[in-house]
């Protein structure tokens, strides 16, 4: 019965040995869950913040095309970004009785390919809707005119 005893004891110590082991790797399984837990809540929170700055961005190209107006038939004389804006301001000031200057100008440029049998529209970027509200408000004005908004 020593032999047994002996044996008992062993067992007993190697059952110890593998309560340790088992409760060590269930303290990391919990840390490793706390930790996957801890980033799903990020990965949540980054992607509520993604969305969000996308619907921004969208508003944001939504408020600059409102921006825009297309202004056709007007004949392909110039030869530079400048010589145009001198052309659709002088349209907004003389044709229009609107008070712009450059600085009303955002962004120009002819749109489409060119052809020479053909006038491209121009896409007119302004800086202030208000300007684009006055602009669409006296655009009668050009009636006279083969140009027209």
């Amino acid at each position: 019965m020593i032999g047994s005893g002996v044996q008992t004891a062993e067992m007993e110590e190697k059952v110890d040995k593998l309560m340790q082991v088992v409760t060590k790797t269930a303290e990391s399984v919990e840390m490793i869950l706390a930790s996957v837990a801890s980033l799903q809540a990020g990965e949540s929170l980054a992607r509520l913040e993604t969305n969000k700055m996308k619907r921004e961005l969208e508003l944001l190209k939504n408020e600059v095309r409102q921006r825009n107006i297309i202004i056709h038939d007007i004949r392909e004389d110039e030869r530079s970004e400048s010589e145009l804006i001198e052309i659709v301001l002088d349209l907004l000031n003389r044709g229009m009785d609107i008070d712009a200057n450059e600085w009303s100008i955002d962004n120009i440029s002819r749109v489409g390919k060119f052809n020479p049998t053909r006038c491209r529209p121009i896409r007119l970027g302004l800086v202030m809707i208000r300007l684009k509200k006055a602009v669409m408000a006296r655009k009668g004005k050009l009636r006279s005119s083969k140009i027209y908004i």
